[in-house]
C-alpha cells in the first residue's frame, strides 16, 4: 500500500515491495500473482479500512428520530473518511490508470462510491416509507445527497493533490449545507 499510493503503479516495483515486506520477492508472488493482483488487494483493503466507519451512521440515519442531526452526523463521517489521505492517493492512482486496468478501476467504483450509494439509497428508501423525505426514487436521492457532501472536498483533494483531512470546521460547515440543501429538495418537514 505504501508503495503504491507514495509511488504509483509503474514506478513500484516488486524488489521494493518485497524488501518493505522483509519477505522475498517469491514470497510475494505465492500471495500475489502479479502486480496488478496486489494492488487490487491494496484497493480492497484500503476501501474496507475506510469504508467502516460510515456502516452505522448509515445505519442509524435509516430509523432516525431526529433526520437533521441523523443526517448531519453521516455527512460529517462520510467526509472524515472519504478525504483521508490513503482514499485520496489509492482514487488518484486509480483513475491513472483506469484504461490500463478497468477491472481493477470497476472494483474501486462498486467497493467505494456504488456501495456507499446503494446503502445510502436503502436508507433513504426507509425515510421514504416512513414519510421523513419525498423520495420516490431512492437511488436518485442517495446518488444526490452522496454528490452534495463529497463533491467540493474529493475535486479539491483530487486537482489540487491535497493529502490531509479536512478540519473539523470546514467538515461541518460543507456538511452542514450539503444537509441544508438536501432537506430543501427532498425533505417533508416545512
Amino acid at each position: 500500500t505504501e508503495h503504491f499510493l507514495a509511488d504509483g503503479y509503474e514506478r513500484t516495483s516488486m524488489d521494493n515491495v518485497a524488501r518493505t515486506a522483509a519477505v522475498s520477492k517469491q514470497t510475494v508472488y505465492q500471495h500475489f500473482e502479479t502486480k496488478a493482483a496486489l494492488l487490487a488487494h491494496v484497493v480492497t483493503d484500503v476501501i474496507g479500512r475506510a469504508s467502516t466507519d460510515a456502516d452505522a451512521p448509515i445505519a442509524a440515519l435509516a430509523e432516525s428520530d431526529d433526520l437533521p442531526r441523523d443526517l448531519r452526523v453521516y455527512a460529517r463521517a462520510q467526509l472524515r473518511w472519504v478525504i483521508q489521505p490513503a482514499p485520496m492517493r489509492l482514487r488518484r492512482l486509480i483513475v491513472a490508470e483506469a484504461q490500463t486496468f478497468p477491472d481493477l478501476a470497476q472494483l474501486f467504483y462498486e467497493l467505494g462510491p456504488q456501495a456507499a450509494v446503494d446503502q445510502l439509497s436503502t436508507a433513504i428508501a426507509r425515510l421514504h416509507d416512513r414519510g421523513l423525505v419525498a423520495a420516490p426514487d431512492p437511488a436518485r436521492a442517495a446518488a444526490d445527497l452522496n454528490w452534495l457532501v463529497l463533491s467540493d472536498a474529493i475535486n479539491r483533494a483530487m486537482f489540487l493533490g491535497i493529502d490531509r483531512p479536512l478540519t473539523e470546521h470546514q467538515i461541518r460547515t460543507h456538511a452542514d449545507h450539503a444537509c441544508d440543501t438536501f432537506l430543501a429538495a427532498y425533505g417533508t418537514e416545512t
